[in-house]
């Protein structure tokens, strides 16, 4: 709703935004508050004071470069975890410290230090290659993810393949599209993994549905057996 227009026709530029969008509403909806967490005081907490601050200063956005995306999200697993019940409450203060402590923890373990951007632990992986990932499960353009290797995870579901159609009053539909991967499964296809870099800086191409067009520019025309 904050991002909708309000009083006005929406655009299908504004639509394409809201779509793409990694930016968590001003009052967060989880099951749990959150309030204590903002609430800790770094200077009080010796030994977890860096992931404290790093998360009260975060913005709330989900992009792979964000430090504080990567305290959230390994925040949103712990309590994932840890609270299975999801009835609506404040968390306790010592439930706020044990999350900090918890998401240290972690990043020390796996990594030997906490200045992590959500890219350093949450993957794209394709293959044998992986690329640092922006999202987070409950954004507009989510993820959602599995243990991969080295403390890090993998996405298995979120955003897959994306279309954008437009239906004008003559004429073919107007057709953008991306895939996560790309239009192959098959390793050592060149399509196998093409659309990737385009999929991470959340951009599309344009499809046809004319078939001269396609045929114009297909690389291979034959009779499937």
């Amino acid at each position: 709703m904050e991002l909708f227009p309000m009083g006005e026709k929406i655009s299908y530029e504004k639509f394409k935004q809201i779509k793409f969008d990694r930016q968590l509403p001003k009052e967060l909806q989880y099951p749990f508050k959150f309030d204590s967490l903002f609430a800790l005081d770094p200077n009080d907490h010796p030994g977890i004071e860096t992931v404290i601050s790093t998360f009260k200063n975060w913005d709330k956005r989900g992009d792979a470069n964000s430090k504080g995306a990567a305290v959230f999200f390994l925040m949103y697993e712990y309590l994932k975890k840890t609270l299975p019940d999801r009835a609506p409450r404040q968390l306790t203060k010592q439930e706020a410290v044990a999350t900090f402590t918890y998401i240290n923890n972690y990043m020390q373990t796996h990594f030997g230090r906490t200045d992590l951007t959500l890219g350093d632990i949450q993957k794209l992986v394709r293959g044998d290659k992986d690329w640092p990932l922006s999202g987070f499960p409950d954004l507009l353009s989510p993820q959602w993810t599995t243990d991969y290797k080295e403390g890090k995870l993998r996405s298995i579901g979120g955003d897959g393949l994306i279309m954008f159609v437009r239906f004008p009053k003559t004429g073919l539909p107007q057709i953008e599209t991306i895939n996560m991967y790309g239009a192959s499964a098959k390793l050592g296809n060149k399509h196998f993994d093409d659309q990737v870099e385009m999929y991470l800086q959340q951009k599309t191409k344009t499809m046809t549905l004319d078939k001269a067009t396609v045929y114009k520019n297909a690389e291979r025309v034959y009779h499937p057996e």
